[in-house]
Formats: C-alpha cells, sequence, structure tokens
C-alpha cells in the first residue's frame, strides 16, 4: 500500500527549497501531491499536480487575516488541510519540509497514530507542518473549529495553536511525537541548515528523523533567497546535491553573506535605522577629528553630512 504526501502551493512557480523538498518525497518512494491553483505550474519529476479546487474555492486563498498580515496563505493552508483530510484521510506537509526517511518509517508511524498524528517542535510545543490525519471525523471537528475563529485571528489560531488545543481535548484521539521525528534543528537554530561547522551536529541530529523542517519562513525573515543553493559545505547543500534539483552548485549563497543577511533580518527595520544612525555619528566624530587637526570648519553652513544622511535614513525606512 503506498503513502501519499499531500502539499500544497499558492504562486506561479515553485522556488530551488520547495522543488529540492518535493523530489525528496519522490526519492523516499512516497506518492506525492502538491495542490495549487495553477493549472501551468512546473512541478518536478514524479510529482503529481493536483487541482486545489476540489477542497477550496481561490477566492479563499487570500481572505484570512493572521496575526495582522492580510491575505494570509498560511492561515489558508491550515485550512485547506483540515477540507483535504475530511474527502482524503492521509499525511500532509508543509513545502519546506525535506524528507529523511523511506516509505517504512511512514507506515510505522501510522501504525501507532490514534487518528491524529502531531509532532513536538520543542518538548511541549506542537508544529503542524507534518500531519497524519487516518480519521475524517477529527478533520470536520478542526475545520469546525477553525471556522469559528472568524477570518480575522492571531497569528496561528487555526493552525499550531488549535491543534494543541485539540489534543489536550481529545488526548485519546492524537499521537504526539517528539521533537525529534520531524523537527530536530529547532527554528531557533534554523542557521545551522546553513553553516558548515553545523553539518556534524545536524547530521547526528537528523540520523533517526523522518523529516527535517527548513523553516523558510524564518529564513525569509533573515531575507536568505531560497531560490540559489545554500552555502556550501552545509547540511542544507548536501541535502540538495542527493535531490539532484536542477541548479548551478557554483551559485551557492556565500558563508559570510548569509551571515550578514541573517542579521540583518533579525535585528528588523528599527535595528537597521540604528545601525544607519551610529555609522552617521562615527562619520561625525571623524570629521571633527580632521577638522580639529586641519584647523578649518568640520561642516558645511547647510551641516551637509548630518542632514544628508537623516534624509537618507528616512529614505531607505520607507523602503523596508
Amino acid at each position: 500500500m503506498s503513502v501519499t504526501a499531500n502539499f500544497f502551493w499558492q504562486g506561479p512557480s515553485l522556488r530551488l527549497y520547495e522543488r529540492a523538498c518535493l523530489t525528496s518525497f519522490v526519492q523516499a518512494g512516497l506518492t506525492v501531491h502538491l495542490h495549487t491553483f495553477n493549472d501551468r505550474l512546473a512541478v518536478p519529476e514524479g510529482v503529481v499536480r493536483c487541482d486545489a479546487r476540489h477542497f477550496a474555492r481561490e477566492d479563499e486563498v487570500f481572505s484570512l487575516t493572521q496575526g495582522g498580515k492580510l491575505h494570509s496563505v498560511a492561515a489558508f493552508t491550515d485550512l485547506f488541510r483540515y477540507r483535504l483530510f475530511k474527502k482524503e484521510p492521509g499525511w500532509w506537509f508543509d513545502t519546506d519540509v525535506y524528507c529523511l526517511s523511506g516509505v517504512e518509517a511512514f507506515r510505522s508511524l501510522e501504525d501507532r497514530s490514534k487518528g491524529l498524528l502531531v509532532g513536538e517542535q520543542a518538548p511541549g510545543q506542537l508544529n503542524g507542518a507534518v500531519l497524519f490525519v487516518s480519521d475524517p471525523s477529527i478533520a470536520i471537528e478542526l475545520e469546525l473549529r477553525a471556522t469559528a475563529k472568524g477570518q480575522v485571528f492571531s497569528w496561528g489560531a487555526i493552525g499550531p495553536a488549535l491543534i494543541t488545543d485539540y489534543v489536550r481535548d481529545t488526548p485519546h484521539r492524537c499521537t504526539v511525537v517528539p521533537p525529534q521525528v520531524f523537527y530536530p534543528i529547532h527554528y531557533q537554530e534554523a542557521d545551522m541548515l546553513l553553516r558548515a561547522a553545523d553539518k556534524a551536529e545536524c547530521e547526528r541530529r537528523g540520523q533517526n528523523a523522518v523529516a527535517v523542517h527548513l523553516w523558510n519562513e524564518i529564513l525569509t525573515t533573515w531575507k536568505i533567497p531560497v531560490e540559489f543553493m545554500p552555502s556550501r559545505g552545509s547540511y542544507l547543500s548536501d541535502l540538495f546535491l542527493k535531490s539532484g534539483v536542477t541548479v548551478d552548485p557554483a551559485a551557492a549563497l556565500p558563508e559570510a553573506t548569509m551571515e550578514e543577511l541573517q542579521y540583518f533580518g533579525r535585528i528588523g527595520p528599527r535595528g537597521r535605522r540604528l545601525v544607519h544612525l551610529i555609522s552617521l555619528l562615527r562619520a561625525v566624530k571623524q570629521r571633527l577629528i580632521d577638522a580639529r587637526l586641519q584647523k578649518r570648519p568640520a561642516f558645511a553652513a547647510d551641516g551637509d553630512l548630518l542632514e544628508s544622511n537623516v534624509h537618507r535614513m528616512d529614505d531607505e525606512e520607507e523602503n523596508i
């Protein structure tokens, strides 16, 4: 009996990370269904493109507001997976989950499931990036609970938070597996996946894992481009090369560039503004020192350095 892995994609094309993840499931021997409203979406070899209209209307994709973010596709996919499970019980994976084990590992987990199987991303913290539902009545109740939240809700309210509440309310119908099964790398350590020095530790943690979550949402926040090959020698680079994705390995993101992007992504717009301000103050200090040594005015009458840089900071803040 085959094991089917279900995914959803919204957009004109798949990026490198999604292509590699989907391919990893094909190579592991699973039947891969990618649900989408894009009838022309190019998919990796072995992936079956499925019409998402069997489970939802296309105008629903951008109908939800989650955590203040309008048109949240992430929230829609939470709802979509419950609807899918009502008609087709089985496995769900987010498109940034990479398969590390073969079909037998998934069958073994299915045998352990009481109806809903979900993984911890950390002790006591559930994540819905990987789900297995064998009982359609569970999916019906999950959808009802999600619909009851309305169209505007807090981040994760119809995803991880909802699943956490359901597991708490109905423990006799749920199976929870520890972090090392699906989330051997915590989201706060996502940069380990991209750093060559952490490759051995990633390999150790992933040795007995069934899958690994790549945390694309975190990487995007850090401004890490997910269309480039990861840094050479990193755990993720090795995984992608094994998947055979058609991207020139020479076009890899240098690790130093990754570190800079991650840093500026972590500190956010206010942090970047502060960095500009510190740079400006250092320039002002240097000009004062130079002026004192050369016995000349430090600034033109219009305060050129300070004024021009403040305007530049304001312009950059508007574009962030």
